[in-house]
């Protein structure tokens, strides 16, 4: 969508209209993924077999990192919403920093994602299907 819009092919009035809904319920959901890995998942994993312990807390402390990227996004994109209600010019600009500050967190995520994989897949193959319960 911001993409669109820097590029004038989405109106201003719609891109403020769907921007900030659709910015919440991403940043909220990532928010949500990431406090369920680090009080319900996580611990389990680590309980399971202590040679992973040290992967998942490297896992835990991205998520640190990602939370500051997340407000990071959050207040440009308000910043970028603020700076569309004084002209095209100003939400250009605001929007070229929301871009930046967007493509660093999806960059963090990327990274992230393939180490957790490298980390989770690792251990459910070594332990097979068994509860994650203990």
């Amino acid at each position: 969508m911001t993409a669109d819009f820097r590029a004038g092919h989405l109106r201003a009035a719609e891109f403020q209209q769907r921007f900030m809904p659709q910015l919440a319920h991403h940043l909220q959901h990532l928010d949500g993924h990431h406090r369920i890995e680090d009080d319900h998942y996580f611990p389990l994993f680590r309980r399971l077999d202590r040679r992973f312990e040290r992967g998942f807390d490297l896992l835990e402390n991205d998520h640190d990192v990602i939370h500051d990227d997340l407000r990071r996004v959050a207040a440009s994109g308000r910043a970028l919403m603020q700076e569309l209600a004084r002209g095209a010019d100003a939400g250009q600009r605001a929007a070229d920093r929301y871009a930046d500050d967007a493509e660093r967190l999806l960059h963090v995520l990327d990274r992230h994602l393939i180490d957790e994989e490298d980390l989770v897949i690792p251990a459910m193959l070594e332990h097979g299907e068994r509860p994650l319960t203990r």
